[in-house]
């Protein structure tokens, strides 16, 4: 039951990236793409394997899986919106440095 809600919100989130990004409401660089793919492949990794150990009562490995891979997948999913904060804060200092005060 698990796998069915997570496909039906994986695919309406897809769903809602892509028709935004047809209507231009936002744009996505490639490299987000791209993290964005390994991020929630390396979620839904880690969900199978932290249930599938909790089923076969492996406690400590079940949680050694979430920080393992679980907390790596959460970082690269807070970089798609870190990166761009970053280049928009560097573009910006760079337009005020030409403007003499």
């Amino acid at each position: 039951m698990i796998w069915l809600i997570l496909g039906i919100i994986i695919g309406a989130s897809l769903l809602y990236l892509i028709m935004g990004v047809r209507n231009k409401k936002f744009k996505i660089a490639w490299y987000q793409w791209a993290l964005g793919v390994i991020s929630v492949s390396m979620l839904l990794f880690t969900i199978q394997n932290y249930f599938g150990l909790r089923r076969e009562i492996e406690d400590s490995a079940a949680n050694f899986i979430l920080m393992s891979v679980g907390l790596p997948a959460l970082v690269l999913g807070a970089l798609i919106w870190i990166i761009p904060m970053i280049i928009k804060s560097m573009k910006r200092k760079d337009s005020h440095k030409g403007i003499p005060t």
